[in-house]
């Protein structure tokens, strides 16, 4: 009994120095796998506002139209022609006529509601300088003699114009892309100067100068205009909180306000009568305007 038991002692022993040697050592502790778990559930940088800088610039879609083309015609007498009919004719000028490239400059702030939507409200300044004088048609003097013909150019002052707008961008791609597709629409108001004009005449056919200034006034009186635009554009993450932007696309501006204080009476090339009042047509319902904007910015998000 004492040999069964003694030899049941040596095998339990033999066993567990066994076990103890398979399993291995005991591992140590060092405190990186906590820290490991600490940086996993880190929360990853996530600003949801925004501002952002910009600029460039706005170029008019082929038929956008300034002012309208009219035509008009006033009896007169006078010792030289006798009795005669003086008959302006003034064509459509467009806007890239009257001025040249229109550049705008403006910010916008912003909040991102979900990954992929931003809301934002903007505000910008554009100007254009004028082009200088265009050809503004002519005035026919018909007689029972020779048909004498006064031919006109016109120039517009610069153009000015401030204004804001609301509207949301939808991203095709989360927050956390390196670059970011997109889709704007916005709409909202501007305000636009006054923007004066003035056209001369050749009279050197009727024995006037060659550059005789029949008006000088407003043609459009400051205006209140609806704005709306539609733009596709891409956003560069450089990193969590700064962004560059370039987009492009259509914009819509309603119809100036006409002035009609200033075109009232008749003006005179020598003794031939203009009346100005039969100038109201060219902007009456006018100055309605589409644009290609194209703009740059640099967003810093917070």
């Amino acid at each position: 009994m004492k040999l069964r038991g003694t030899i049941f002692a040596i095998a339990s022993l033999a066993l567990y120095a066994a076990g103890t040697t398979f399993a291995g050592p005991e591992i140590m502790s060092t405190g990186k796998e906590s820290k490991a778990v600490q940086m996993e559930q880190a929360p990853a940088c996530d600003p949801r506002w925004y501002f952002s800088l910009g600029g460039g610039a706005d170029f008019d879609i082929g038929n956008s139209g300034f002012s309208h083309a009219f035509e008009s015609s006033v009896p007169g007498f006078n010792l030289t022609f006798g009795p005669f009919l003086a008959r302006q004719s003034s064509p459509k000028v467009q806007w890239d006529d009257a001025f040249d490239t229109t550049w705008h400059a403006g910010g916008e702030f912003g909040y991102a509601l979900t990954d992929h939507l931003e809301v934002f409200v903007s505000g910008a300044y554009s100007h254009a300088d004028s082009a200088g004088s265009v050809d503004w048609g002519a005035i026919k003097i018909f007689t029972f003699g020779p048909t004498f013909t006064l031919p006109l150019r016109a120039q517009w002052d610069d153009y000015d114009a401030f204004g804001g707008e609301l509207g949301f961008r939808f991203h095709f791609l989360s927050r956390q892309a390196r670059f970011r597709p997109y889709l704007a629409l916005s709409g909202g108001a501007m305000h636009v100067d006054d923007i004066g004009f003035s056209f001369n005449a050749d009279a050197s056919s009727v024995g006037g100068p060659s550059d005789f200034r029949v008006f000088r006034g407003n043609f459009f009186d400051s205006s209140w205009v609806g704005t709306g635009a539609a733009v596709v554009g891409v956003e560069a993450n450089l990193t969590c909180h700064w962004t560059l932007g370039v987009n492009g696309g259509v914009r819509y501006q309603t119809r100036l306000e006409g002035n009609d204080g200033d075109l009232v009476g008749r003006d005179f090339i020598g003794l031939v009568p203009v009346p100005l009042n039969k100038i109201r047509p060219a902007n009456n319902d006018a100055g309605d305007r589409w644009t290609v904007p194209v703009s740059g910015y640099v967003k810093f998000r917070f």
